[in-house]
Protein backbone atom coordinates (compact mmCIF):
# COMPACT_ATOMS: atom_id res chain seq x y z
CA UNK A 1 0.00 0.00 0.00
CA UNK A 2 3.27 2.40 0.77
CA UNK A 3 4.33 1.66 -2.43
CA UNK A 4 0.99 2.73 -4.52
CA UNK A 5 0.89 5.78 -2.13
CA UNK A 6 4.85 6.75 -2.72
CA UNK A 7 4.35 5.85 -6.70
CA UNK A 8 1.06 8.10 -6.56
CA UNK A 9 2.63 10.84 -5.00
CA UNK A 10 5.37 10.94 -7.57
CA UNK A 11 3.53 10.53 -10.41
CA UNK A 12 1.60 13.81 -8.95
CA UNK A 13 4.76 15.76 -8.17
CA UNK A 14 5.90 14.94 -12.00
CA UNK A 15 2.28 16.15 -13.12
CA UNK A 16 2.46 19.39 -11.65
CA UNK A 17 6.05 20.07 -12.44
CA UNK A 18 5.38 19.24 -16.26
CA UNK A 19 2.45 21.51 -16.14
CA UNK A 20 4.42 24.04 -14.68
CA UNK A 21 6.38 24.45 -17.32
CA UNK A 22 4.48 24.57 -20.28
CA UNK A 23 2.67 27.46 -18.72
CA UNK A 24 6.19 28.96 -18.05
CA UNK A 25 7.38 28.48 -21.58
CA UNK A 26 3.88 30.08 -22.80
CA UNK A 27 4.34 33.88 -20.84
CA UNK A 28 8.15 33.92 -22.24
CA UNK A 29 8.73 37.78 -23.53
CA UNK A 30 10.92 40.25 -24.17
CA UNK A 31 11.24 43.68 -24.46
CA UNK A 32 13.12 46.06 -26.71
CA UNK A 33 13.07 50.12 -26.68
CA UNK A 34 12.13 51.80 -29.86
CA UNK A 35 14.64 55.18 -30.29
CA UNK A 36 13.18 57.79 -32.34
CA UNK A 37 14.63 58.79 -35.64
CA UNK A 38 16.76 61.34 -36.67
CA UNK A 39 13.84 63.83 -37.85
CA UNK A 40 11.50 63.10 -35.11
CA UNK A 41 10.36 62.78 -31.03
CA UNK A 42 9.45 59.47 -30.78
CA UNK A 43 10.05 56.49 -29.11
CA UNK A 44 8.29 53.70 -27.03
CA UNK A 45 8.45 50.18 -26.64
CA UNK A 46 8.80 46.74 -28.96
CA UNK A 47 6.72 43.53 -27.05
CA UNK A 48 7.45 40.23 -28.11
CA UNK A 49 5.90 37.15 -26.67
CA UNK A 50 5.89 33.59 -27.26
CA UNK A 51 2.61 31.83 -28.86
CA UNK A 52 2.03 28.29 -29.46
CA UNK A 53 2.99 28.65 -32.95
CA UNK A 54 5.24 31.40 -33.31
CA UNK A 55 5.41 35.45 -31.52
CA UNK A 56 3.51 37.99 -30.49
CA UNK A 57 4.82 41.37 -31.65
CA UNK A 58 3.25 44.49 -29.79
CA UNK A 59 4.34 47.76 -30.97
CA UNK A 60 3.51 50.81 -28.70
CA UNK A 61 4.98 53.95 -30.40
CA UNK A 62 4.79 57.13 -28.58
CA UNK A 63 5.33 60.22 -30.88
CA UNK A 64 2.78 58.86 -33.77
CA UNK A 65 0.83 61.53 -36.22
CA UNK A 66 -2.76 60.94 -34.96
CA UNK A 67 -4.99 59.92 -37.94
CA UNK A 68 -2.61 58.35 -39.95
CA UNK A 69 -0.96 54.68 -40.55
CA UNK A 70 3.06 54.35 -39.81
CA UNK A 71 4.26 50.90 -41.21
CA UNK A 72 6.36 48.98 -39.23
CA UNK A 73 8.33 46.07 -40.86
CA UNK A 74 11.40 43.26 -39.48
CA UNK A 75 14.10 43.07 -41.10
CA UNK A 76 17.50 41.00 -41.47
CA UNK A 77 20.32 42.55 -40.16
CA UNK A 78 20.76 45.96 -37.91
CA UNK A 79 18.68 49.29 -38.00
CA UNK A 80 21.03 51.32 -40.14
CA UNK A 81 21.74 48.42 -43.33
CA UNK A 82 20.00 47.81 -46.10
CA UNK A 83 18.69 44.93 -44.85
CA UNK A 84 15.93 42.73 -46.83
CA UNK A 85 12.62 43.12 -45.19
CA UNK A 86 11.74 39.71 -42.95
CA UNK A 87 8.22 40.46 -42.57
CA UNK A 88 5.40 42.98 -42.59
CA UNK A 89 4.36 43.63 -39.42
CA UNK A 90 0.87 45.24 -38.22
CA UNK A 91 0.79 49.22 -39.38
CA UNK A 92 1.12 51.11 -36.55
CA UNK A 93 -2.53 53.30 -35.96
CA UNK A 94 -0.98 56.68 -35.53
CA UNK A 95 -3.70 57.59 -32.56
CA UNK A 96 -3.28 55.18 -30.35
CA UNK A 97 -0.16 54.07 -31.38
CA UNK A 98 -0.68 50.32 -31.00
CA UNK A 99 0.27 47.41 -33.51
CA UNK A 100 0.22 44.06 -33.12
CA UNK A 101 1.25 41.58 -34.94
CA UNK A 102 1.27 37.67 -34.70
CA UNK A 103 4.34 35.76 -36.81
CA UNK A 104 5.18 32.63 -37.13
CA UNK A 105 6.64 32.76 -41.44
CA UNK A 106 9.03 35.30 -42.56
CA UNK A 107 9.27 36.54 -46.52
CA UNK A 108 11.85 33.86 -47.09
CA UNK A 109 9.36 31.10 -45.96
CA UNK A 110 10.82 29.93 -43.16
CA UNK A 111 9.36 29.60 -39.57
CA UNK A 112 9.63 32.06 -36.63
CA UNK A 113 9.72 31.08 -32.88
CA UNK A 114 10.40 32.60 -29.83
CA UNK A 115 13.94 31.02 -29.81
CA UNK A 116 14.86 32.07 -33.06
CA UNK A 117 13.77 36.02 -32.49
CA UNK A 118 16.04 35.81 -29.04
CA UNK A 119 18.60 34.77 -31.34
CA UNK A 120 17.53 36.49 -35.38
CA UNK A 121 20.23 38.69 -36.72
CA UNK A 122 17.42 41.94 -37.31
CA UNK A 123 15.97 44.97 -36.22
CA UNK A 124 12.27 46.87 -36.57
CA UNK A 125 11.85 49.73 -38.19
CA UNK A 126 8.85 52.00 -38.18
CA UNK A 127 7.86 54.27 -40.93
CA UNK A 128 6.34 57.27 -41.32
CA UNK A 129 4.09 56.80 -44.30
CA UNK A 130 3.96 54.20 -46.94
CA UNK A 131 4.33 57.11 -49.55
CA UNK A 132 6.94 59.79 -49.74
CA UNK A 133 8.57 59.39 -46.70
CA UNK A 134 8.38 55.20 -46.87
CA UNK A 135 12.27 55.70 -47.01
CA UNK A 136 12.98 57.32 -43.62
CA UNK A 137 12.61 55.61 -39.99
CA UNK A 138 9.80 57.31 -37.28
CA UNK A 139 11.31 54.81 -34.78
CA UNK A 140 13.47 51.42 -34.91
CA UNK A 141 14.99 48.95 -32.53
CA UNK A 142 17.90 46.11 -32.95
CA UNK A 143 16.60 43.26 -31.85
CA UNK A 144 17.55 39.28 -30.95
CA UNK A 145 21.66 39.12 -31.35
CA UNK A 146 21.45 42.86 -32.38
CA UNK A 147 19.38 44.50 -29.70
CA UNK A 148 21.66 46.25 -27.10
Amino acid sequence: MKTKILSFVLLLCLAVTFSSCEKDDENRSINYTLISGTNYNTGGTVNVQQISNGVKITIKLEGGVEGMVHPAHLHFGTWDGDGEMAAMLTPIDGTTGISVTELQNLTDDSSMSYDRFLTFDGSIKVHPNDGDLRKEILAYTNIGTNAP
